[in-house]
């Protein structure tokens, strides 16, 4: 299920307009950019299934992105992610954080569903399965 949601978070103009903005303030030519942006919504994807599934999913959305990490900070989360992001796409972890710090408040909010209804879709990405 988050494999689709990372992959339809990517595919949205949402998801284009993120990584032609890393690309241009991380430096970064647009294929790195592009790997950098998947990398980091697969890592929140990873996350959030490692700690509970659907479960952690509407707890972290319903009180934020600490909810993840059963009670671990954001910053705890993000150097996670950075480091999975330095992993899948051989960037350095220096510019991996700055991605995802970047990145990532962008494809949470599209998670809980902001970005998915300024696409007409009410409701976001996960629809009626958070209530």
């Amino acid at each position: 299920m988050l494999e689709g949601i990372v992959q339809q978070f990517l595919g949205s103009s949402k998801g284009a307009e993120l990584i032609k903005a890393v690309s241009e303030k991380g430096g970064l030519v647009e294929g790195d950019a592009k790997k950098a942006v998947e990398a980091t919504a697969e890592g929140a994807g990873e996350a959030i299934s490692g700690s509970g599934g659907l479960g952690a999913i509407a707890g972290a959305l319903g009180g934020g992105l600490g909810g993840l990490m059963g009670g671990g900070s954001t910053d705890d989360l993000a150097k996670t992610i950075a480091a999975t992001v330095a992993s899948k796409t051989g960037l350095s972890e220096e510019v991996a954080s700055k991605v995802v710090s970047f990145a990532l408040p962008t494809i949470m909010e599209h998670l809980k569903g902001g970005a998915g209804e300024s696409e007409g879709k009410k409701g976001g990405l996960l629809g009626g399965l958070l209530g």
